[in-house]
């Protein structure tokens, strides 16, 4: 299970990445570090390290920050490009 989540969240980073490269929009870069950070968190590497959980709490916080920051400039894209 873990090398397809990695493998999940690799493709996923490279097609934000891509759609980025492509349509130059700020939430797909924001997305990334949520990408890698969700990839990589379950890791054999990252259960090696044994981050504190004040540590695991603060990133699982800012994925979250950055997820939210990502759908709202979503959402204001989306509503200043509407066309109806």
């Amino acid at each position: 299970m873990t090398i397809l989540s990695i493998v999940f969240f690799a493709i996923m980073c490279i097609f934000f990445l891509i759609r980025y490269m492509k349509e130059k929009k700020f939430y797909d870069l924001l997305l990334i570090p949520v990408c890698i950070y969700a990839g990589a968190v379950k890791t054999p590497f990252v259960e090696y390290l044994n981050f504190n959980t004040t540590f695991k709490i603060t990133y699982d916080i800012a994925a979250i920050i950055l997820v939210i920051l990502a759908v709202l400039f979503f959402l204001k894209d989306k509503k200043e490009n509407h066309t109806a």
